[in-house]
């Protein structure tokens, strides 16, 4: 079928792609996002294909049924280090290398708006989420002026607003575990009033982190210092990039993203601090909220509790970093700002010890005690999951403060390769 003109502009346009994270696999899907063939947007509502990211579990069948269903058709799913679900098998398209996912998607699109493809099924049932026909007083579900569940809607009550002492009606709604916004894996139910947060509840952990290779090798022997810290330096620069695009900071999050994938030692990073500078990251919205507590700092460890003050830091104790003359960089304000500014430093740091180390010429000692991405490795001891506090600090806080907030920590337990946990790759 031949495509009219519109159609035809439409396809040569880069795709809007939903990555859907059924695995800890975030950094993977920054640096994919790189090819500006794709486009990765925040809502499936806005996407022409989702891409499925990882080993989707039984559990989550019914949550990923929502999030494809929400895809406006015609549109179709790319799966990549993951089965297809057997409903969607049939003609299902599999992406083998992530660089090619540019191409793949790029075709996809065509073909969908050519009618080639016809799009995928719905795999919910079209139904209202609760029942209304027929009920309440005049068999629209409603219940008087207020109440009930009108046309299967639940119907919002005031209560007192926890600012200003004003009536507004909470909303009460879940989110994850495929939500972008938020680290892959999460579920909360969450209650808003107004636009400030009045309870988050933790329903699922997030998928643990995976240690890159590099740090895997320094739990067992010496490794090179400037392929350990080269490897820290991109693992902070994706974190702050993320940071970036909850802010709404696309643009510059796309040019952290592929500085971290080019990085050399002992490269400055003075242009991209005056930059963020410059567009007022450090004092947009949630920049001075979340400060962590002393236990919730020594809970999350790492930048997070370098920023609060406390100058734990596994480096010490090493010999190949006292050689360098290491030091801990620390902070004494603990809020989100705080944290995202130690992440930048943290990577200049990185290259420039990994510049001072040479090419593999100064390596680790300690195996007992390594400094990881997130909090320290301790005779085996790995960072274990911190979600729990978010119940404790986004309380009380705007939408967007609470947003910038999540961004601002890496609360995830810490796993090996090959350990085997469910949801992970």
């Amino acid at each position: 079928m031949a495509m009219n003109w519109l159609r035809q502009l439409a396809a040569k346009a880069p795709v809007p792609v939903y990555p859907l994270l059924a695995g800890n696999l975030r950094t993977d899907i920054q640096t994919m996002g790189l090819d500006p063939r794709i486009e990765w947007v925040a809502s499936p509502r806005h996407a022409r294909v989702l891409l499925v990211a990882g080993e989707l579990s039984p559990a989550t069948d019914r949550a990923f049924g929502k999030v494809h269903d929400q895809l406006p058709g015609p549109a179709a799913s790319i799966w990549w280090q993951g089965q297809p679900l057997d409903s969607l098998a049939d003609g299902a398209t599999i992406l083998d290398k992530a660089d090619d996912l540019g191409r793949v998607a790029h075709q996809l699109q065509v073909d969908l708006l050519s009618g080639k493809h016809r799009g995928e099924p719905a795999l919910c049932p079209d139904e209202p989420p609760e029942p209304w026909q027929g009920l309440g007083d005049i068999g629209h579900g409603g219940e008087g002026m207020m109440g009930g569940k009108p046309y299967g809607r639940s119907m919002a009550m005031p209560t007192d607003d926890l600012r200003d002492g004003l009536q507004l009606d909470p909303m009460a709604f879940s989110l994850g575990p495929f939500c972008s916004f938020l680290p892959p894996g999460l579920e909360a139910n969450v209650t808003l009033h107004g636009d400030v947060v009045a309870s988050f509840e933790v329903c699922s952990t997030p998928y643990p982190s995976l240690l890159p290779g590099v740090f895997e090798k320094a739990l067992e022997g010496p490794v090179s210092i400037t392929e350990l810290e080269l490897a820290r330096a991109r693992h902070y620069l994706h974190q702050l990039g993320h940071a970036l695009w909850i802010n709404q900071s696309g643009t510059v999050a796309h040019a952290v993203f592929a500085k971290a994938r080019s990085l050399k030692p002992g490269e400055s990073l003075n242009k991209l601090k005056k930059q963020l500078i410059y567009t007022g990251f450090y004092r947009s919205a949630g920049a001075d909220k979340g400060v962590l507590g002393d236990s919730q700092a020594l809970m999350t460890g790492g930048v997070a509790a370098r920023a609060c003050g406390r100058g734990s830091d596994a480096r010490v104790d090493d010999d190949g970093y006292r050689s360098l003359g290491f030091k801990p960089l620390v902070m004494d304000r603990g809020d989100a700002a705080a944290r995202w500014w130690l992440w930048l430093e943290e990577a200049q740091r990185s290259l420039q010890l990994a510049h001072d180390a040479g090419p593999g010429h100064v390596k680790t000692s300690n195996t007992r005690s390594v400094e990881l991405l997130r909090g320290a490795s301790r005779d085996g001891q790995l960072p274990e999951d911190g979600t729990a506090m978010l119940e404790d600090l986004l309380p009380g806080l705007e939408w967007s403060e609470a947003m910038a907030v999540l961004a601002s920590l890496d609360l995830s337990a810490v796993q090996r390769a090959g350990a085997g946990a469910e949801g992970t790759l």
